[in-house]
């Protein structure tokens, strides 16, 4: 029932009702109000649409994690920012370059 309570949290954070949540993702009020009192699963188009639109994680949804952020917000923990200081322009342009490559597939 984690995923129904995680709902009944959500949407009461918002100051929303059933009938509101419901509207959004395209379902009757009862069979969201099922959602919430664990009688009823909801699927995939609707966990994701959820997720959305509070901007948490569908794994927070379900109960797999206690923390609410969504992974396109996660930033990897061995990310460093890089010290481009004494590097000169050109060389600032290669590293930028590479990064664009690395992006979206073009040439350096």
């Amino acid at each position: 029932m984690i995923a129904g309570d995680r709902l009944r949290i959500l949407r009461t954070g918002k100051n929303l009702k059933q009938e509101d949540i419901a509207m959004i993702i395209h379902r009757t009020p009862q069979a969201y109000s099922q959602y919430e009192l664990g009688k009823r699963q909801p699927d995939l188009e609707v966990i994701r649409s959820l997720a959305i639109f509070y901007g948490v994680s569908s794994d927070y949804i379900l109960g797999l994690t206690d923390d609410s952020t969504p992974y396109y917000n996660v930033r990897p923990k061995n990310l460093k920012q890089l010290d481009l200081s004494g590097l000169s322009k050109d060389r600032i342009d290669n590293i930028l370059a590479l990064v664009r490559f690395l992006r979206e597939g073009q040439r350096p």
